[in-house]
């Protein structure tokens, strides 16, 4: 069986395990990954009390056996201060897909505040033309 080491990373209350996000794509264990494990850049650090375990059970699976590197930063780890994990990791060639679905979540937003101002302005325009009614009227 092939072995490789992953950097294991500790605190006083925590662990994680340093691996590639497109390992994780590869293993196909990409959209399992919980909101307690944590991503920066193109590393995901996973949680050990499940995420970690997963990822060892698909790598052996694929006949791969992972060892450890043990690295403790005491009280705090600076992995606490990563963003967590999407709940589906994205593939590097599809960053641009990003863009546009912000792009087009950017616009949706844009139409709905112009939908809203319209509204609103027909609305005043109603309240005056009422107002200005009743004044005529009396």
């Amino acid at each position: 069986m092939e072995k490789v080491t992953k950097r294991f990373f500790s605190d006083a209350g925590h662990g994680w395990l340093s691996v590639k996000n497109q390992e994780l794509l590869d293993l196909g264990i990409g959209d399992m990954i919980s909101k307690y494990s944590y991503v920066n850049g193109k590393s995901a650090y996973l949680e050990e009390d499940v995420d970690m375990s997963l990822y060892v059970k698909a790598m052996e699976d694929s006949g791969i056996s992972v060892e450890f590197d043990q690295r403790d930063h005491g009280e705090y780890s600076r992995i606490r201060k990563y963003e967590p994990f999407p709940s589906q990791v994205i593939e590097e060639s599809s960053e641009s897909e990003v863009v546009v679905v912000e792009d087009q979540i950017s616009e949706s937003v844009s139409e709905s505040v112009s939908e809203v101002e319209q509204e609103v302005e027909q609305e005043v325009e109603q309240e005056v033309l009422d107002v200005f009614e009743r004044e005529l009227a009396a």
